[in-house]
């Protein structure tokens, strides 16, 4: 269950002084929209025993999520005295360097959704990132990848969080591929991260079936206006999401995965990443889906170059076994809270192989 708070957030007085220098370090001059967005107090996992808790969600604006949760990339310098100020330490660890739950941030905590999508002849839609976009530019991106909005919230009577999250998952997906709503058959979550990288911000992944084929999108005309910036276009590939389960079943990592394309192992986003995992891991688990239906025919998929970097670049920080390492796991809904709490990093210091932080000099 969620419910949203009577009052929208307020960015604490502690983050506003920064909150100029933010935006500016942030944006790099790109044209940025200040949207409505939907953030969330509460660990949406169900408790390891006892009843479950309702989640409380609240509106927030995107420069608010910018101003609290992405200035935890950053390292502040003060301009007059040179004191140097990383927001990780005291904005997402708590006093015994453990990252602070949901419930206990003074963030916004925007939640991400995004969903992939796959057409009725079993290829995977994905969306190639504009460089207008604030994040992941350049890079693919899910089939629908963004944030919950307000208007997410509307016509869900029963308070289910899954169904809000399913509504913004769909909403994502037809804006940024103009796939329309009756094309779509079904969308699961899939599972739940948190992003290290942009303040420990909650994000959800699903899996979303199609009625549409890879010909019904090709013949599909250009997105509207408002899209058409932060969006290079639409593509379509095939790989076989149930071998991939299976690989990550019996151990490997997404990125040294055979089953995982090469042009995704190169050029995926984080959200793409990990929605891939979040999918192909239920798959894999649960065996293939759709009575036996042989899953999707596989690209090539090579073995790239598994160097790796920031989240700013093609390719993501990964740990030593091959996983991406810039949030927490994915995990398949009704993972416990322990079992999400293992899976996060250790908040002493930076670990092996993180994005550093960029640099804002603050008056």
């Amino acid at each position: 269950m969620s419910e949203l708070a009577g009052k929208a957030y307020r960015l604490p007085e502690s983050l506003e002084a920064s909150a100029p220098y933010v935006l500016a370090a942030c944006n790099h001059g790109r044209l940025v929209f200040n949207g409505a967005v939907v953030g969330m107090r509460g660990d949406p996992l169900p408790p390891v025993s006892g009843a479950a808790t309702v989640v409380g969600l609240h509106v927030a604006r995107f420069f608010d999520s910018q101003c609290s949760n992405d200035l935890c990339a950053l390292r502040i310098t003060h301009r007059r005295t040179g004191e140097e100020f990383d927001p990780r330490s005291t904005l997402l660890a708590d006093a015994r360097g453990h990252l602070r739950t949901l419930a206990e941030s003074m963030l916004a905590d925007a939640v991400g959704v995004s969903t992939l999508a796959v057409t009725a002849d079993g290829a995977l839609v994905l969306v190639r990132q504009s460089r207008h976009n604030a994040a992941s530019p350049m890079l693919l991106a899910a089939s629908g990848s963004g944030s919950l909005e307000p208007r997410d919230l509307r016509g869900s009577s029963s308070g289910a969080l899954q169904d809000v999250l399913r509504r913004g998952m769909q909403r994502e997906l037809c804006e940024e591929t103009g796939i329309r709503p009756d094309e779509i058959r079904n969308t699961t979550v899939a599972g739940f991260a948190r992003w290290l990288e942009r303040g420990a911000k909650p994000e959800f992944f699903g899996l979303t079936e199609l009625s549409a084929t890879v010909h019904d999108l090709a013949s599909r005309g250009p997105l509207a206006s408002g899209e058409r910036l932060y969006s290079g276009g639409t593509l379509t590939l095939r790989m076989d999401i149930d071998a991939l389960g299976r690989e990550l079943a019996e151990g490997m990592g997404l990125l040294t995965a055979p089953s995982l394309p090469r042009r995704i192992r190169e050029d995926g986003s984080l959200p793409l990443l990990l929605a891939l995992r979040a999918v192909a891991r239920g798959r894999g688990l649960l065996g293939p889906q759709g009575g036996g239906r042989p899953g999707p025919r596989r690209e090539g998929g090579g073995h790239g170059r598994e160097q790796v970097s920031g989240q700013h670049h093609g390719r993501q920080a990964e740990d030593e076994q091959g996983q991406p390492r810039a949030c927490s796991t994915a995990l398949p809904a009704g993972t416990s809270r322990t079992a999400t709490r293992q899976a996060v990093t250790g908040f002493a210091g930076p670990s092996r192989g993180a994005a550093q932080p960029r640099s804002a000099r603050c008056g």
